[in-house]
C-alpha cells in the first residue's frame, strides 16, 4: 500500500498525461492482484477528474472486491 501512495504522489497530477498514466497504473495493479492499490489509484484519479468515464467504469467493476 505504501508503494501505491508513493506512485500516486509521483504520477498523479493535474494534467491529462499524468491522469492517463495513473489510469494505466491502476489497471496494471488490478491485473496483477493488487486490488487495494488499484482502488486507491482509481479513487485518487476520480478525485481529480470525477467525470473520467473510463476510470468510473473500471472502478465500479473492482469496488465490490
Amino acid at each position: 500500500m505504501a508503494y501505491s501512495l508513493l506512485i500516486t504522489k509521483r504520477y498523479l497530477g493535474g494534467n491529462m498525461f499524468n491522469i492517463e498514466k495513473t489510469l494505466l497504473l491502476a489497471r496494471a495493479a488490478f491485473m496483477h492482484g493488487y486490488i487495494i492499490e488499484a482502488k486507491i489509484l482509481y479513487k485518487k484519479l476520480l478525485k481529480l477528474q470525477p467525470n473520467h468515464s473510463i476510470a468510473k467504469k473500471e472502478f465500479s467493476l473492482i469496488r465490490s472486491l
